[in-house]
């Protein structure tokens, strides 16, 4: 494996890295604001201490409390646990929603280090929301949350990577839910069954279609439907699995096209949005031009916001640039930087795929001018060294060994320097430029251990050797 193949595939598995604490410990994509935790600045303490523990586990809740919160809901379970329901009746299934809730949240933001607790905390809510929704008695429908939450045991469930009990959950939602009293948000939900169709194990080839089509409906919705950035990089990474692994070229293209044409505003993202949007959209840019997928790579590209201004360096299609408005003059963010920086160095791989070294290096160039403070740009100027090398022309020959000696001086450390070496020889060498690679040749055998056993410096050793006694020839150095 080359090393700008090993740069590319540490670059994705630590934007995969990133792209796990996303979704995976998100548990889901749902994040609209659970109904009954709406802010009510006049609200009055009530004078049952029941009651009262509710109103204040609300209000600390609106304010993301979490854990607080919990402190007062644990102790008023424990002590009302064989008594609540015949004191309080079935409404006393509101502190289990709580607290299942609470627990739920605090598991999603757990880290990957966290995985254990984040397990703990999710199969504990799991335990609190089957408690609320076990509190059913007849004529006593003050349990406004028992249906709620089989929903939130679903993300809870889909969170652990118990898909086909989290379909159970979310299919019962649907079959027991009451339209006015269990309100839901459609793309979210939509979504998260995808995800446990797509993912569960034992899915037949209709419950994929099935969740490839609840994926592509959910980025349709409008009004208080409509999917939020969040979701929509939701939904395009689990269509963007299955299209890799059902090797799919045209299912992105398909979807994101259809999606600007009928509902344009919905792939639209803001001049400002964040990185943690922006990292997984980096990631999947990246993962699809890797995987062979050059179209769905470019279609996911235009999601960027200001990437019309890199049109003609992309070769963006007008079928898609015709549905996104143009790029303002606007100064972007350095989350967006950063991505516009990824969505060049894909296209530039496709490029190169294609033997268009020429356009992959028009491209490298751009983001050494352009884009000097984005990440990799130590990659990115070995990467513009070895294809101006590879090319041939004497032109580029000349940019390579001057790229070469930019990367030498500003990057003495790094990881690429004897492979930047070797590019440096060899273009000396195979330009005729034989007192220069002898030079560099002495030079790099001088510094070097010949005793090394490390893989890149042997074949720089090897190399350096051989363009040593082979300048020495052509130069007619012959020992008598």
């Amino acid at each position: 494996m080359t090393p700008h193949h090993n740069i590319i595939r540490k670059r994705i598995a630590h934007l995969s890295l990133l792209l796990m604490v996303f979704f995976i410990l998100g548990g889901n994509s749902s994040h609209a604001q659970e109904p009954g935790l709406k802010p009510n600045p006049k609200r009055v303490e009530s004078s049952d201490p029941h009651t009262r523990i509710i109103q204040q586990s609300i209000a600390l809740m609106e304010q993301s409390e979490w854990q607080k919160t919990l402190g007062l809901l644990n102790p008023l379970i424990e002590k009302n646990k064989d008594t609540g329901l015949k004191k309080h009746g079935a409404k006393f299934a509101t502190s289990y929603y709580y607290k299942g809730l609470c627990l739920l949240k605090l598991a999603q933001q757990k880290t990957a280090l966290e995985k254990k607790t984040a397990t703990e905390l999710f199969k504990t809510s799991i335990q609190s929301l089957n408690e609320c929704n076990a509190v059913n008695p007849p004529n006593d429908p003050t349990n406004t949350y028992r249906v709620k939450s089989l929903l939130l045991r679903g993300n809870a469930q889909q969170a652990l990577r118990q898909y086909s009990q989290a379909i159970a959950s979310y299919q019962q939602f649907l079959l027991e839910r009451n339209a006015a009293l269990d309100p839901y948000h459609l793309s979210d939900f939509n979504i998260n069954l995808a995800i446990c169709l797509w993912k569960n194990q034992e899915k037949t080839p209709a419950e994929t279609a099935k969740a490839i089509d609840l994926l592509q409906q959910s980025l349709l919705y409008t009004g208080r439907n409509k999917p939020s950035p969040r979701a929509v990089i939701t939904a395009l990474h689990t269509l963007t699995d299955i299209a890799i692994h059902d090797t799919d070229p045209g299912l992105i293209p398909a979807t994101i096209q259809h999606v600007l044409t009928t509902r344009p505003a919905n792939l639209i993202f803001s001049p400002d949005t964040d990185v943690q949007i922006l990292t997984p959209l980096s990631k999947l840019i990246l993962d699809t031009a890797q995987k062979n997928l050059p179209l769905a790579s470019l279609h996911l590209t235009t999601l960027i916001p200001g990437i019309t201004e890199h049109t003609a360096e992309l070769e963006l299609p007008a079928t898609l640039t015709e549905e996104i408005p143009p790029s303002e003059k606007l100064t972007p963010n350095q989350a967006t930087k950063n991505t516009i920086a990824i969505a060049l160095q894909s296209r530039s791989l496709t490029f190169q795929k294609s033997n268009n070294l020429q356009k992959a290096i028009r491209l490298y160039t751009l983001l050494l001018e352009k884009y000097p403070d984005t990440p990799h740009q130590p990659e990115n100027l070995y990467n513009l060294t070895r294809l101006t090398a590879q090319t041939g022309a004497p032109a580029d020959a000349t940019i390579a060994i001057t790229r070469a000696h930019q990367f030498l001086e500003t990057y003495p450390d790094h990881p690429l320097k004897n492979s930047t070496l070797i590019i440096l020889l060899n273009t000396h060498y195979h330009n005729q430029q034989y007192p220069e690679a002898l030079r560099l040749a002495e030079q790099t055998l001088t510094n070097l251990d010949n005793t090394s056993t490390d893989p890149d410096t042997r074949k720089l050793l090897d190399t350096a050797s051989f363009i040593r006694a082979a300048s020495h020839y052509y130069l007619g150095n012959f020992t008598t």
